[in-house]
């Protein structure tokens, strides 16, 4: 509301000036070497980043020769195996298609374009560190090689001629990094006043020798025996990493036209073999097209919760490489690390330390094999359900899907989200007939059928569904493929063509509008029609009894009230009956990816919560 004419003025104008700045459409990437650099090549390359964004928003023209298509990401993975070999002396193709270039040459071009806008900002001094790099200057990767070749006096090679670093060099190497680091981020804390410095003050607490250490401290050094700066996984936690190693070994991979099914059958199976040896009672579906697993305590089959995952994945980026999992500090990477094997190896520890404590909460694991594409086959979460309510008449009381929830990437609690979207997967497809295209009377140009769909749908879904929110809470529609004739086939009209729309919607949406709409357009521009899935969001009641306990569980463990988060991608969750559910599962980065990780400290404290939730369940 608004009291004057100027006050309307005002925020008209504000309206205006931040729809057109569209934060959500700029995007900048920028890949470098991380190896023990130093603060002021850390700052330097933080402030590279923020040009480069303030330069797009100057010339949205900017760094359009990189257009994210098929060839501008296999040359950047090129580019990127070159500069994993020669570092800054490699010569790559050139980012936007010109030629070859060196990569030193290249940074100075972009520092170059870059400097009348950094000197306006009085920014240019903090990339002294990049300058000297496109000069001929070491990066952190090469200043640590060339230490430790002179302090060796020369370093030995293998059979294979690579280099052999002694154990005691390196961890020489490492007590000089941790001082460096100390003494940065004293420097740091000294430098740093105000409500900055108070905000900075507990976020340092626990990093300097004789500091204390708790849940939520941001991070800390720790001192091994050996003087090697580590962490070592033990005890439940490291039986989950185990596990996790073995899970992420077994290519479980669904949703694309090379699904490995014989991989997916065979981590149902492991699965399935690992609960049983454990003492839980087990049930494996694997009579359709993907497997299920359903676990429970024994005796305890009709459990008042589920817990729910899923181990299937998508395919691996760039390649197989992925599946040779692989821990670095706090990290375990892999497909499927984060999304969601991780979690999956959690449950299945915890549920066998109830057999092997004697417990039996009411609590049992349902894991399927196809929920990457959509569970619409058996036998994905809602088979299953709707088997055990017609055998038993069971079906749970609330559900707990374990998908990643701290989307931060570094929280050792991820939030309880109640609030989750649904799912919805169509298909249009348009037939043509095949024939000379330059003849008369050639086909249809079905390429122009399918685009018009797609703009009468893009205008179907703004009227009808909520795609933008001042809190990010809304839904989305895009539409990820569309496919005309073949590649390199130019005189003959396409047969068929197909056109997807996939709708993420918020609770409460008008799905059944959606279709009929895309019904309408369907008949009135001749195409088919196939709703491959049509799952609405969900959420949960406020006053689930089960919920409370989940809260009161992650409160009792973390000394604070838990986060509640709402999850924007879809889940086995919108399965649950009467839509009582949470997703709640731990923290990772980069799910999908070729950067997927896992955050291996949040384990401990998602099992913790667990043996909490399952102390007041009684």
């Amino acid at each position: 509301e608004v009291s004057t004419l100027e006050d309307a003025e005002r925020a008209i104008l504000v309206e205006q000036l931040c729809a057109r700045v569209d934060l959500p459409m700029q995007r900048v990437e920028v890949r470098t070497d991380e190896s023990g650099e130093s603060a002021e090549l850390a700052l330097a390359k933080l402030v590279l980043k923020q040009l480069l964004m303030l330069r797009h928003y100057a010339d949205p023209g900017a760094g359009d020769g990189f257009d994210y298509g098929v060839e501008s990401l296999a040359r950047a993975r090129r580019n990127e195996a070159e500069a994993a070999r020669h570092g800054l002396d490699a010569e790559i193709e050139h980012p936007f298609g010109k030629g070859r270039v060196g990569i030193r040459a290249w940074l100075g071009t972009v520092l170059d374009d870059l400097q009348p806008l950094a000197v306006a900002l009085g920014w240019d001094g903090a990339l002294e560190p990049l300058r000297e790099m496109a000069g001929g200057g070491a990066n952190p990767a090469e200043e640590m090689r060339r230490w430790l070749r002179r302090e060796s006096g020369g370093l030995e090679r293998d059979s294979r001629g690579r280099e052999i670093v002694p154990p005691a060099l390196l961890r020489e190497w490492t007590a000089r990094r941790r001082e460096r680091l100390e003494r940065e981020a004293r420097d740091l804390v000294r430098t740093v006043d105000g409500p900055e410095g108070a905000k900075l003050a507990p976020l340092m607490e626990g990093l300097f020798p004789g500091g204390a250490g708790r849940v939520g401290d941001g991070w800390r050094l720790e001192e091994e025996e050996d003087g090697m700066a580590a962490r070592t996984w033990d005890g439940r936690v490291g039986e989950v990493i185990g596990l996790a190693v073995e899970l992420i070994g077994i290519p479980s991979v669904t949703n694309c036209p090379e699904e490995r099914l014989e991989e997916v059958e065979r981590c149902g199976r492991f699965i399935a073999r690992w609960l049983r040896n454990a003492g839980l009672e087990v049930t494996l579906y694997d009579d359709g097209r993907y497997p299920a697993v359903l676990a429970a305590l024994p005796g305890a089959a009709e459990a008042e919760i589920t817990l729910c995952g899923h181990f299937d994945v998508v395919k691996p980026e760039p390649d197989d490489r992925q599946f040779e999992p692989r821990i670095d500090g706090d990290w375990l990477w892999g497909r499927g690390a984060a999304d969601m094997k991780t979690v999956v190896a959690s449950y299945m520890v915890w549920m066998a330390e109830r057999v092997r404590d004697g417990q039996a909460p009411p609590v049992n694991l349902l894991l399927v094999g196809n929920e990457e594409n959509g569970e619409a086959d058996r036998w994905g979460t809602p088979h299953v359900l709707d088997d055990l309510r017609r055998r038993t008449g069971w079906e749970p009381a609330f559900m707990i899907v374990g998908e990643r929830t701290g989307e931060e990437g570094e929280e050792l609690v991820g939030k309880v989200c109640p609030e989750s979207r649904g799912i919805v997967r169509c298909r249009l497809v348009a037939h043509g007939r095949r024939g000379h295209t330059g003849v008369a009377g050639a086909g249809r140009d079905l390429l122009d059928t399918l685009i018009a769909a797609r703009q009468a749908l893009g205008a179907l879904c703004s009227r009808h569904l909520t795609l933008a929110s001042a809190d990010g809470w809304h839904s989305s529609a895009r539409f990820p493929f569309l496919t005309v004739g073949e590649p390199g086939v130019y005189n003959i009209s396409a047969g068929e063509g197909e056109l997807g729309l996939e709708i993420r919607p918020i609770p409460g949406e008008d799905l059944d509008a959606v279709v009929h709409g895309a019904e309408e357009i369907c008949r009135e521009l001749g195409l088919d029609l196939d709703v491959e899935v049509m799952e609405p969001g969900v959420t949960c009641p406020p006053d689930d009894e089960h919920l409370g306990l989940l809260l009161d569980a992650v409160a009792s463990v973390t000394g604070s009230p838990a986060a509640v988060g709402r999850k924007l991608p879809g889940s086995s969750a919108r399965f649950a009956p009467g839509g009582r559910q949470v997703v709640w599962g731990q923290s990772g980065i980069g799910p999908h990816s070729a950067e997927e990780r896992h955050y291996l400290p949040s384990i401990q404290p998602y099992l913790e919560i667990l043996d909490a939730l399952a102390d007041r369940l009684g």
